[in-house]
């Protein structure tokens, strides 16, 4: 085995150090031949040479190591831009593939991926209006509005809009349509053995207001399903429906209650409010002693509201509300709607949080809690704490978690949670004296929502930044969704989510995510597309994507669903008539007939009447 360079050297040099010391032993000696002494002088001398060649050697050896290293540092930067060409080219693979899916849906008019003018903005436009000439340049377009499908909303965007919008206990109410109160369905008897439906098609869809808050209208009876005009007459230049508890003033007991040491109070788990030992309240039975476990686990002590239509409060498991603070815990301002025992778990954190609810019962928790409808962005009262948390936090990172009622809009929520963002630049701009590009270009709001993975299509198409985590999201009062593997809910978040620290998770290279155990990549997608472990997918090559196992694919439609057969004849089970005009071949979403009604209806309504003048008698 040949030596190293270091080691040749090094022997060179023990030689010549021997050949040096022998000689000079000889010198004083004196009585070492002639002869001897030459052929230590020339082996002295072939060593140095030696020397000097491995010295050449190492000095040229030291240059191509000099010349390796900074072929491997090229070589890690090309690695790093390939794997961003990498990132760059799945990105766009995934981008490919939403446009080719999205290629073959019919866009309705108005929706803003129509490359198209909308009706809108062809009616504002030069060749329907000529009058306007060269100063066409000069007419703002309204942007084109949100897609509108199962329900029409008129949210106000801004104080000016306010008096125009019908308004009842819960703040501005919402435009609806009801199809399905113009037409009575009749059942004939075909046959003995087999009824078939048919519908008694009417006059049309119905238009009408509604509470935002209240979507059965089972506690909010603000809703008339009379034509607009009607109902704007209903509501008169008040622009009130009715009064409720829900507007009482904030914070008297608990006032009362900090006022005094606290011995003796007591906490009524239904309304929340604190009394004296001996003094009654909504019921006797749900009267608890107050003491620091039960102020520390505030919301968790009160009687959950079970409607399931306006607010179905459920508590989430400890596994849960850690896993949320981990996400979150970078951040320097939370603000929480719709979350309470989230807020609670948060308050010992060195973070800023403020919490956003229409329950009123939070009223405990003082200048940290803001009454509010998610759905309007509506405040019953303390708005100024609202903006005086962006002033505190403007120019920190914040983020918004929300846990919405699953039967809750999310168009709307979307329009809300722009509207946070345009409050938050109208405090930054308030704030600079001489407003720069730079100072007005906020960074958009982090969002954390908490919502079932079945509805991911519709949070994409409102909240395009959220992506999905395989997180699953238990509960601790809900016996079917206490455990992992049976609950539908998952978090979305516009910021990427850590899970390895949890167990039953494993990091996707290709994907570069964390997903669930029962997850698996797709190659033929390019994703992992497992939603839950409660059932297996498989690929479908005509749909470009996976789907469950129990669907097949329909060569009628071009889709994959769930499907029988009848007697050797296909039956899709999905497919059946329109909810609005009762005929065949199209979807409520796409009927001519429900969108003339409701865009007619829309156009010529220019908010509500003056109050009429009694005649003095």
């Amino acid at each position: 085995m040949p030596l190293s360079t270091k080691d040749h050297l090094l022997s060179l040099v023990d030689d010549i150090e021997l050949i040096s010391k022998e000689l000079i032993s000889n010198a004083v000696s004196g009585k070492t031949p002639r002869n001897e002494e030459d052929e230590l002088s020339e082996l002295l001398v072939s060593k140095q040479q030696a020397l000097v060649e491995a010295l050449r050697a190492a000095k040229s050896q030291a240059t191509l190591s000099e010349q390796e290293a900074e072929l491997q540092a090229e070589v890690d930067r090309q690695n790093a831009k390939i794997i961003r060409l990498q990132k760059l080219l799945k990105e766009a693979e995934s981008l490919l593939a939403t446009a080719i899916f999205e290629a073959k849906q019919k866009l309705a008019s108005g929706d803003p991926r129509r490359p198209y003018p909308t009706d809108l903005e062809m009616r504002q436009g030069v060749m329907a209006n000529p009058h306007l000439g060269e100063r066409s340049s000069q007419v703002t377009i309204p942007p084109a509005p949100v897609p509108q499908t199962l329900m029409y909303f008129l949210v106000p965007t801004s104080e000016e809009d306010l008096p125009k919008t019908p308004r009842c206990v819960h703040g501005p109410m919402l435009v609806f349509r009801d199809s399905c109160s113009e037409r009575v369905p009749r059942q004939t008897a075909s046959s003995k053995r087999r009824k078939k439906m048919k519908f008694q098609k009417l006059s049309g869809p119905s238009i009408f207001f509604a509470c935002s808050a209240d979507r059965a209208n089972s506690s909010c009876k603000s809703r008339s399903l009379k034509e607009v005009q009607q109902v704007l007459k209903q509501v008169g230049s008040s622009h009130s429906m009715f009064q409720s508890r829900e507007t009482c003033e904030p914070r008297t007991s608990t006032s009362h209650f900090k006022e005094k040491s606290g011995k003796g109070q007591m906490l009524c788990r239904f309304c929340g409010q604190f009394v004296s030992a001996g003094r009654g309240c909504c019921d006797d039975q749900i009267l608890i002693p107050v003491s620091a476990k039960v102020l520390k686990s505030f919301s968790a002590n009160l009687v959950p509201r079970q409607k399931s239509s306006k607010q179905a409060q459920v508590l989430f498991s400890q596994q849960t509300l850690s896993f949320i603070r981990k996400s979150i815990q970078s951040f320097q301002a939370v603000l929480c709607i719709g979350c309470p025992t989230v807020f609670e778990f948060l308050l010992n954190q060195p973070s800023d949080c403020l919490l956003m609810d229409i329950d009123e019962r939070f009223h405990y928790f003082g200048d940290k809690f803001v009454h509010y409808n998610m759905f309007n962005h509506h405040f019953f009262h303390a708005r100024d704490q609202y903006r005086r948390f962006l002033e505190r936090n403007q120019s920190s990172s914040i983020v918004v978690v929300v846990d919405p009622p699953f039967g809750g809009r999310l168009d709307v929520l979307a329009v809300t949670l722009s509207r946070i963002r345009q409050d938050l630049a109208e405090v930054k701009r308030s704030d600079d004296a001489e407003p720069s590009s730079k100072s007005l270009n906020l960074k958009s709001l982090d969002v954390l929502l908490v919502f079932p993975y079945f509805n991911e299509a519709a949070i994409r198409d409102s909240f395009p930044d959220l992506r999905m985590s395989d997180f699953v999201v238990s509960y601790r009062d809900l016996r079917k969704f206490r455990s992992t593997e049976s609950s539908p809910v998952r978090v979305f978040s516009s910021f990427p989510l850590d899970l390895s620290e949890l167990d039953s998770y494993w990091f996707c290279g290709p994907c570069d995510r964390w997903s669930a155990a029962w997850n698996r990549h797709c190659d033929d997608c390019g994703a992992c597309t497992v939603k839950t472990s409660a059932h297996t997918y498989k690929h479908c090559d005509p749909c470009g994507r996976c789907v469950k196992e129990k669907w097949e694919h329909c060569a009628a439609c071009d889709q994959c669903h769930l499907s029988v057969v009848h007697g050797g004849r296909h039956v899709d089970v999905n497919r059946g008539r329109c909810h609005g005009c009762a005929e065949a071949g199209h979807r409520e979403v796409d009927c001519p007939v429900v969108n003339r009604a409701v865009e007619g209806v829309l156009r010529n309504w220019r908010g509500p009447p003056a109050p009429k003048r009694r005649r003095s008698e």
